[in-house]
């Protein structure tokens, strides 16, 4: 899965909902809205090892739409706390998962809002429009008191790979960032 970021929201809404048609849907989305809809996929649901693992996509904040996107088909950027707590609501009442994986473009300050409000949240694995900075510093990994993480990725495209572990909580083993091929 992958976060919708303001690089592949250039092609339009419409075009990047027909390439991730199909059952394996890719592209995750909370945030991004058609009416009063989320426009992609707010979040999905993994079975691994036993476990229900819960993942869910925040677009960064600078995802600039389409005029047609915005007149014709009402599509907008709602506001990230909101879009989180639809998720995590809808998530405790319906699917109960043994951990929640959140997919941010949003700044690291954002991120770590987040993660401070809704300690539900295991893992936020920050790329997209995310730059890998914390105060305008590089940085890879923030572990939080309570033993949560933030993972982010740096400026370059490409994506993490993680190795993690689940018990009571979601825990990073290793990870790097890979380039595409």
């Amino acid at each position: 899965a992958t976060v919708v970021s303001s690089r592949a929201i250039r092609i339009g809404v419409d075009s990047l909902l027909r390439l991730d048609a199909g059952p394996n849907r890719l592209f995750l989305s909370a945030n991004i809205m058609r009416g009063d809809s989320p426009a992609f996929l707010p979040r999905t649901i993994k079975n691994v090892a036993g476990k229900k693992i819960a993942i869910t996509g925040i677009s960064g904040d600078t995802a600039l739409f389409d005029i047609t996107d915005t007149m014709t088909s009402n599509v907008m950027l709602a506001p990230e706390m909101k879009a989180i707590e639809a998720v995590t609501t809808a998530l405790g009442e319906k699917e109960h998962p043994d951990a929640i994986i959140l997919l941010s473009g949003l700044s690291s300050e954002k991120n770590l809002r987040i993660m401070n409000q809704f300690p539900e949240i295991s893992l936020c694995v920050c790329g997209g429009d995310n730059r890998g900075t914390i105060h305008s510093q590089p940085a890879s990994r923030v572990i939080l008191n309570d033993g949560r993480e933030i993972v982010l990725a740096d400026s370059r495209k490409g994506y993490i790979l993680a190795e993690c572990s689940l018990t009571d909580r979601v825990e990073v083993k290793s990870f790097s960032f890979a380039e595409p091929v």
